[in-house]
């Protein structure tokens, strides 16, 4: 399955709620595949990914928007 069919599917399945676990064992496969092409680091800018997929199990750096959002969020409201 290439990477657009998969966000395809992906996104598809996030609006319902519902998150296949085999989703989780494809998703490293497809980040792995963009290191192998060059990418630096992946942006995981749908919530749910980052539930989906942890960091450690990614061989490039992730950016989760949700994470840092939040942690932005915490860091402002105790400023």
């Amino acid at each position: 399955m290439n990477g657009r069919k998969l966000i395809r599917l992906f996104l598809k399945n996030c609006v319902w709620g519902n998150l296949p676990k085999r989703h989780a064992l494809i998703m490293p496969q497809v980040i792995a595949r963009l290191a192998e092409q060059g990418a630096q680091g992946v942006i995981f800018g749908c919530t749910e990914i980052g539930l989906l997929v942890p960091e450690e199990r990614s061989v490039l750096p992730v950016f989760d928007t949700a994470a840092i959002h939040a942690e932005d969020a915490v860091a402002f409201m105790l400023s």
